[in-house]
């Protein structure tokens, strides 16, 4: 398992329409926790 993507992430998605209109921003608070042979992900988004 890599362990390049473990601990907190500030993550920024633009959102557009299916016709490219922009939409606005969701910004997302992602922790990434190794545990065993998995990583667990916790996920808070915000408009």
């Amino acid at each position: 398992m890599t362990t390049a993507f473990i601990g907190n992430w500030l993550v920024s998605e633009y959102v557009y329409t299916p016709t490219g209109e922009y939409v606005g921003v969701i910004h997302q608070r992602r922790q990434l926790i190794p545990n065993d042979d998995v990583i667990r992900v916790i996920q808070i988004s915000e408009p």
